[in-house]
């Protein structure tokens, strides 16, 4: 099962895919708080999957296609233990290795 946290960062991959978007602009389109939208991509800011591009225009895009959901789960949602490893990612075996654009 898929943590909100997951799934919203999953909807800011969905709407990064073809562009440079503000925090706002985001915002608009996924109904997702701007400082929240921060704060889930800060982690793949980190990891280099999205980059912030700073001033008048600027804004969030995606570094690299495709981004998977093994992707976002590995940096958003890590598991703790070996067991929780185990039943996370075997209940998402068949989603794991789809960009994320294609999967539900």
């Amino acid at each position: 099962m898929l943590t909100k946290k997951v799934k919203n960062t999953v909807k800011l991959i969905k709407a990064l895919d073809d562009g440079l978007y503000s925090a706002y602009t985001l915002h608009d389109e996924t109904r997702i708080s701007v400082s929240y939208i921060e704060q889930l991509l800060k982690p793949l800011r980190r990891v280099g999957l999205v980059e912030g591009v700073r001033g008048p225009g600027g804004g969030y895009r995606l570094t690299r296609r495709p981004i998977t959901l093994a992707d976002i789960l590995t940096i958003i949602s890590p598991p703790k233990t070996e067991e929780e490893s185990r039943l996370h990612f075997a209940a998402m075996a068949i989603q794991l290795t789809k960009p994320v654009k294609e999967a539900a």
